[in-house]
């Protein structure tokens, strides 16, 4: 069985140290804490009577290094979260999520792993155990579920079983492995294949982040290949191989289907022989498991037979496990972590009232227990120092010393962390409640190993300090770029951070700002003093007044650093760390919509794709609604984020890819339609099914705004005509849903009434024009596509255009039922009817055709369900529609400065 390998990449990711990035705002504090304590010494009395008090009082003598920390005072903390350095630690796991759990007071412990251990083992083997103290009594089985959702906030995780049992008179519980600390697992090697099969180092880079997984291109013979070792009787479980599996699925184009499909096969490393794949629905970073039994189906040279896992499949005790993927234009990301043989593990958990104590292993938490009677421990004593965040760590012996190496290197592979491996003992204090001098002590075992520790780190932070200067110009220009880009998919609407009068920031603006930003930062590292004496190296930081009062000017460019750090997170999988750097943005500059603006396009955009299955896209999709509403709530005096709320109700929910799941789960989202009827009649939204319809709430926010504009109470940077536009477009959009769902009167009425708010909007126009009058009418009917949504309203109610929607209709319920040889009468029916259309209406049905190409992909499906070609007769209808494009989705993309000079007539 292959041990744990020794690497950096080893070190960085393991799956042990999930509790770390506690320590590592310690470790970083010059980044970004403010307000905090100096270490003092404490009479022994009060500090023995504040342990007894605290939950750091579950601490042992075992037990290597330890960090108390209370999640609140950090999760509201306008500065401590912006550490770049957040986004190179694992796991989605922040003081916000903590805080929502309601945890006051967690205290963490580690040291190194009992039983024997070989080679070096040691420098890896870390025992973790907790205890932390809530704000209510705890249920634990509602607790895990937080806790796993905080962990792997897509996954829908197992209902927890708690199973009660007896430590030496005390009650407790025993749980699954994974369900507070992560699992233990027996891991394997990777190799790759591309394309056409053969063998590549790494597999395909799809652009993103993450360093530690490779691709594969599915619909290819591309694959990745684990290999397992030590495969023998003693790891099945009931006569099956229990493997895990994690992967991240990356798309490219839409699903005809809501999952991915994944294949797993065995294969013997020796003769190849495979066994028959399994296949699975692909959703990223969920663990499944992939229960293979003993005697299986197998592909061989004369076709399929039975054969024996073991027997047959494995060679000296390794055997392969290969991944592939059917859907073209899909990637699959994995790295040597991923897959990993099951082994039965479990934790140990004690509950008293509000307070629980987790380890493990049983005899970490009876040691736990008996220990909380007796006198505290000097760990414990050293965690009850004042501070939000206290940590510290003792390394006496070797293999405590390999534990902190272990913990140093994941927060950093530089020359420095590797000296601390010689700690013989650090601690210090974060606190956020007034200012004051941090001061961390770090004691070694040799006066040279101080000298130098305390050298190379004056030299580190030197030039840090001139490294910043790049980095933080090259991260906000990052932030604006991504802004005026990403406007392009918001019909236009400029919002690059911030503007004063005016959408889009002066270069020379952005150069004062953080050259002036820049002087903060410097007066950051000269506030860092590092000092050593003998064996003992101190570092105190005193936090500069220039960065606890900001200018306004500063506060701009710290919520752009917050904008560019959530982005790095999000690339990084970190989304709730990163939800709470945009947070954190919008808290710093309330008043500016385009922070809003940025924040609900990264959530409701830039993460949907990253979300496999309907219902965790649209929670995404929700969260950027509800930041609009929230920035709504907060700037009563514009309209701008009430209008892109509608926009993205309108738009990214009832036109995406998945807009049917979509649309049925916004009819039901109660939460967010009792948040909506602050500014809108939610009766006034019903469809003719009596459900909230998405596109009639957006045309009521939409028109909620026009009454506002009207009153000119409000302020707007949307372009005014954009404005007036979208109630009668929202309404055709309607009307166009209805069709689609065989409402067939009500999309007549519908569309009668989109073409009269057209109409209205067209005469509206000509009643302000100026002038420019000429010139502005024409640059508002190419942009706004007016003459196609005129044209298309008043097609839409004649008996051509229905009678080919209706036989479209009939030939996709036909379709469902897999009533093929109907469903190909209906489409053959329709085609005729378009043909017929386009001979009649040669300049409409080149506008038109985009909305009908899923009839030519319909009749293509069901001929070939049949085992048909297409007919000959219907070639020319089908090349023209296949080549179409869709006008009704097209995306308005505006020139600002266009949109500006217009906007300035008004």
């Amino acid at each position: 069985m292959t041990t744990f390998q020794q690497s950096d990449l080893t070190v960085r990711k393991s799956h042990q140290l999930k509790w770390l990035m506690i320590i590592v705002g310690l470790v970083t504090f010059a980044a970004g804490c403010h307000g905090q304590d100096e270490l003092n010494e404490t009479d022994s009395t009060v500090i023995d009577q504040r342990t007894v008090q605290s939950v750091v009082r579950y601490a042992v003598d075992d037990f290597t290094v330890g960090c108390r920390v209370q999640p609140k005072p950090l999760s509201g903390d306008q500065y401590f979260g912006t550490l770049p350095i957040l986004n190179k630690l694992p796991g989605p796991i922040s003081w916000g999520r903590l805080s929502e759990m309601n945890v006051e007071e967690l205290a963490i412990f580690g040291g190194p792993e009992s039983g024997e251990r070989t080679g070096d083992r040691w420098s890896h083997g870390v025992e973790w155990a907790a205890a932390a103290r809530l704000s209510r009594p705890v249920e634990l089985k509602s607790l895990i579920r937080q806790w796993r959702k905080s962990l792997v906030p897509r996954e829908v995780p197992d209902d927890p079983q708690p199973e009660p049992m007896s430590l030496d008179g005390v009650d407790g519980f025993r749980i699954p492995a994974g369900s507070f600390f992560p699992p233990p697992r027996i891991y394997s090697p990777i190799r790759f294949t591309d394309s056409d099969g053969q063998p590549v180092p790494f597999g395909v880079n799809v652009g993103n982040i993450d360093e530690y997984r490779s691709y594969i291109a599915c619909g290819t013979k591309a694959s990745a290949i684990f290999t397992l070792d030590g495969i023998d009787e003693s790891l099945l479980i009931d006569d099956e191989l229990p493997l895990e599996l994690r992967f991240h699925v990356f798309l490219t184009s839409r699903l005809p289907q809501e999952f991915p499909i994944a294949n797993i096969e065995l294969r013997n490393p020796k003769t190849g022989l495979r066994s028959e794949p399994l296949s699975i629905q692909a959703q990223s970073f969920v663990n499944r498991r992939l229960n293979f039994p003993r005697r299986l189906t197998v592909i061989a040279a004369k076709g399929r037979r039975q054969a024996d896992l073991l027997r047959d499949l494995v060679s000296e005790g390794r055997l392969e496990v290969v991944l592939t993927g059917t859907h073209y234009g899909t990637y699959y990301g994995v790295g040597e972590f991923d897959l990993n043989v099951f082994v039965p593990a479990f934790e140990y958990v004690a509950i008293d009232n509000r307070e629980l104590v987790v380890a493990q292993t049983p005899e970490t938490l009876q040691t736990m227990l008996q220990n909380e009677k007796k006198k505290p421990t000097e760990l414990a004593r050293r965690l009850s120092q004042p501070g939000d965040i206290v940590v510290s760590g003792m390394g006496q012996r070797k293999p405590d010393r390999l534990v902190l190496g272990n913990i140093f290197q994941m927060l950093n592979d530089g020359p420095i962390w590797y000296k601390l491996a010689t700690l013989n003992e650090f601690t210090g204090a974060v606190r956020l409640d007034r200012e004051r001098t941090v001061e961390i002590s770090a004691k070694f075992t040799r006066e040279a190993t101080a000298q130098s520790v305390g050298q190379r780190l004056g030299a580190e932070l030197r030039k840090l300090q001139v490294q910043t200067q790049d980095a933080i110009e090259d991260h906000i220009n990052r932030v604006t770029v991504k802004a005026q880009l990403a406007t392009l998919g918001m019909d236009g609407v400029p919002f690059a951070i911030p503007y004063e009068g005016h959408p889009v920031t002066h270069e020379e603006k952005t150069r004062e700002r953080t050259a002036a930003f820049l002087n903060v930062i410097d007066d950051i590292f000269d506030g860092i003093q590092t000092e050593t004496e003998k064996n003992r190296l101190l570092i105190q930081f005193t936090v500069p007044k220039s960065l606890s009062n900001l200018s306004k000017s500063n506060e701009i460019v710290w919520a752009k650093l917050d904008l560019g750090l959530a982005g790095d997170l999000f690339n990084f999988e970190k989304f709730d760390r990163g939800d709470e750097a945009l947070q954190r943005a919008t808290n710093r500059i309330p008043h500016v919509t385009g922070a809003w603006f940025w924040r609900a396009w990264q959530l409701a955009y830039n993460t949907p794709s990253r979300m496999n299955g309907y219902w965790a896209r649209y929670v995404w999709i929700r969260r950027g609604i509800n930041s609009l509403l929230d920035g709504a709530e907060q700037n009563p005096n514009t309209i701008d984020l009430q209008w892109m709320a509608a926009r993205l109700i309108s738009r990214k929910i009832g036109e995406a890819g998945d807009r049917e799941a979509f649309r049925e789960f916004f009819s039901e989202d109660q939460e967010l339609h009792q948040r909506l009827a602050r500014w809108i009649d939610l009766d006034q939204a019903k469809s003719p099914s009596q459900q909230v319809d998405n596109f009639l709430v957006a045309k009521l926010l939409f028109e909620y705004c026009i009454e506002r504009l009207k009153n000119k109470d409000v302020t707007t940077i949307v372009w005014r005509p954009l404005i007036y536009s979208r109630p009668a477009s929202t309404q055709a959009r309607y009307a166009d849903s209805l069709t689609r769902n065989g409402h067939w009167d009500a999309a007549a009425d519908a569309w009668k009434e989109a073409e009269i708010l057209h109409e209205d909007f067209s005469e509206l126009q000509w009643a302000n024009r100026n002038d420019r009058s000429e010139n502005s009418m024409d640059f508002i009917h190419r942009t706004l596509r007016l003459d196609f949504w005129l044209m298309r309203c008043r097609f839409e109610q004649t008996d051509e255009i229905q009678t080919i929607r209706k036989l479209w209709y009939q030939a996709d319920e036909l379709a469902r039922q897999s009533k093929w040889e109907q469903a190909i009468q209906f489409y053959s029916q329709s085609l005729q009817k378009l043909a017929e259309f386009r001979g009649h209406h040669p300049n409409e049905y080149a506008l038109l055709a985009g909305d009908f190409r899923d009839v030519a992909f319909g009749y293509k499906a069901a001929k070939e369900q049949q085992g048909e070609s297409e007919d000959k007769s219907s070639e020319a209808i089908l090349s023209s529609l296949k080549s179409s494009e869709s006008y009704s989705t097209y995306s308005i993309m505006i020139d600002p400065e266009r949109i500006r000079n217009y906007r300035n007539q008004d």
